[in-house]
């Protein structure tokens, strides 16, 4: 008998002893060690191994990846347990994961905390544990850093019920800082240069003081408003079939970013005929007369609107509130060139009736009116109107301004309202200093833009001005006093 031969028998009679030796499997359990009620039933169908089989390690391996692979347990076991006679039990033990009951997030700003959620993909009755949130926490990882968000950190905290099985999982995230542009650059820009461009944008670059202000941190909001802004550029000087494309981000120095905008800017175009329609109120000419557009300027939509406003303001600061300028472009691709068409809603004549004065808790009702350039019976000028805003704004007591024209029973009859939202006009500062004669000095300055020497305690809502100034040392002390009245006894 060969070497090989003898040593295949031996093999066959080994396997065979061993299989001789196996125990016979009297019972199977299923030990639960996890939280909350185990069905022992649904563990023993992926059970292979009946009682009365013979024991077999290579299809319990493959039960118990069976088990694991179903992702709700946290461990799976299995234990042989040997008695008398070849007989021997199997003890599965298995620690099951707890139900998700609910899920809290807090910190995230950039994306909110609702969309975090979301991102997890975690439902209500999932089974969960410390391994399942690190793999669920990687796809918030990954969406912040498609973002440009450096080092963001996601903490946990799973409570766990043990008679129910249920868990309240509460979830912290830091989104840490964003990465910051290094530079912006254009690709197809060969008419208009990169300064005009990048003026136009929010979205900035690094500068060495952009650590104080982080002034360059990457925004793909800004940019897309950006892109629009551009495109506004290009429109304004002609450029009708530019395209704007979608910002390409690359890495650059460091932890820092450079975006490449890619543009197309097509031809630029030039006014060929320009017409108007729906003129009937006054001559042709006269309306005409207030428009600086001529055939062969360039197609500025900047221009255009301008345009239609001189329209506006024709009609308006007669009296016309409602006329209402459009245009519509009509362009040639193959000359380059384009027709504009202005058509005219006229609007009918109106008058002033009243003015009334809104949200000026400080400041008095005739400090307001006086500077108003229109008044009740006058024709109503929206010129003069917007003029009467500015001068409020310009004033410096007020956050915001607005004028509401407002219908009355007669329909070319209208009152006005003007909204106003108080503002601070007042300021104080004081500060110390060095000089070579009196070493340490100091001062106090304390001013009053909205000050009212007739209203006591408070003294505001007049529109006087009063500054005091103090400057005082160990030589020399000085007061500097200053009252304006603007309108004296009434009068400017």
């Amino acid at each position: 008998m060969s070497r090989c031969a003898w040593a295949m028998m031996v093999l066959v009679w080994s396997v065979v002893h061993a299989a001789a030796q196996m125990p016979t499997v009297r019972d199977i359990r299923v030990e639960h060690l996890g939280p909350g009620i185990l069905d022992a039933a649904s563990v023993l169908t992926f059970i292979q191994l009946k009682p009365g089989d013979t024991y077999n390690p290579a299809a319990i391996n493959q039960d118990v990846r069976a088990l694991q692979e179903t992702e709700r347990f946290s461990s799976v076991s299995a234990q042989l347990v040997v008695l008398e006679d070849g007989l021997a039990d199997l003890v599965y033990v298995i620690r099951s994961k707890p139900r998700l009951r609910s899920v809290r997030v807090e910190g995230a700003e950039y994306f909110s905390n609702r969309r975090v959620r979301d991102i997890l993909e975690l439902r209500i009755g999932d089974p969960v544990d410390e391994r399942t949130m690190a793999i669920h926490a990687q796809k918030v990882y990954e969406r912040y850093r498609k973002r440009y968000f450096l080092d963001p950190k996601l903490t946990w905290e799973i409570e766990v019920h043990e008679e129910s099985g249920a868990a309240d999982v509460r979830i912290q995230v830091v989104e840490g800082k964003r990465a910051g542009v290094w530079s912006v650059s254009f690709e197809g820009n060969e008419n208009i240069k990169t300064g005009p461009l990048r003026r136009s944008m929010q979205q900035k670059v690094w500068r060495p003081w952009s650590w104080i202000f982080k002034s360059n941190t990457y925004d793909p909001y800004l940019l897309d408003i950006d892109r629009d802004a551009i495109r506004r550029e290009y429109l304004n000087r002609g450029y009708l079939d530019v395209e704007v494309g979608e910002p390409q981000v690359e890495p650059g120095p460091g932890k820092l970013l450079r975006v490449i905008i890619p543009i197309e800017e097509g031809a630029l175009y030039r006014l060929r005929e320009i017409e108007f329609s729906g003129i009937a109120i006054f001559p042709e000419e006269e309306v005409l007369s207030a428009v600086r557009l001529q055939p062969g300027d360039v197609a500025s939509i900047a221009d255009l609107e301008e345009a239609r406003n001189q329209i506006r303001d024709f009609y308006g600061s007669r009296g016309y509130i409602r006329s209402v300028p459009r245009y519509r472009l009509e362009p040639d691709y193959g000359e380059a060139v384009v027709d504009v068409d202005f058509t005219l809603q006229e609007g009918q004549l109106s008058h002033l009736r009243e003015i009334h004065v809104r949200g000026n808790t400080v400041t008095k009702d005739k400090v307001i009116r006086r500077e108003l350039a229109v008044l009740p019976g006058d024709i109503f000028d929206e010129v003069r109107v917007r003029r009467s805003e500015n001068r409020l704004r310009n004033m410096g007591f007020f956050n915001a301004v607005r004028s509401i024209p407002v219908e009355t029973e007669e329909r070319d009859i209208y009152d006005l309202t003007i909204d106003v939202e108080e503002g601070r006009s007042g300021m104080f500062s004081a500060g110390v200093g060095f000089s070579s004669i009196d070493r340490a000095i100091g001062f106090i300055d304390l001013s009053q833009n909205n000050f009212d020497l007739f209203n006591p305690p408070w003294f505001r809502g007049g529109g006087q001005k009063l500054q005091l100034r103090t400057q005082f040392g160990s030589k020399r002390s000085d007061i500097d006093l200053t009252f304006v009245e603007p309108w004296f006894l009434d009068r400017q």
